[in-house]
């Protein structure tokens, strides 16, 4: 790869795809899907883990998402209830407790954990 991922677009135009161990070496993002709508752009010096994958067909399709990064919305799963910012519409899986699936919601990019019980 060179500075950063792009999926999506002509003419490299993937799918169903998992990517480890992404470094921005001097790009503004690390990884940019062009798939997702609107498209997804990681600003992460550092991305882990991004698995992008599709169902459907023609202009059905839906695209689904899963990374490390907490820059975009994702599901996170732990031992104790979350705290701090978080990546509006992100789910949370707590697997102790009695409030065990959070939302991340919020307004102007800043978000916070609500638990839906």
């Amino acid at each position: 790869m060179k500075n950063f991922a792009t999926f999506g677009g002509t003419p490299n135009n993937v799918c169903d795809v998992t990517v480890l161990g992404v470094t921005a070496s001097s790009a503004t993002n690390s990884i940019k899907d062009e798939l997702t709508s609107p498209t997804t752009q990681l600003p992460d010096a550092h991305v882990g883990m991004y698995i992008m994958g599709e169902q459907g067909s023609g202009s059905s399709v839906i695209y689904s998402r899963f990374t490390t990064s907490l820059s975009v919305p994702t599901w996170l799963v732990g031992s104790s209830s979350p705290s701090g910012n978080c990546a509006i519409g992100s789910l949370y899986s707590e697997t102790s407790g009695t409030d065990t699936l959070w939302g991340c919601k919020g307004s102007s990019g800043v978000g916070v954990w609500h638990d839906f019980n």
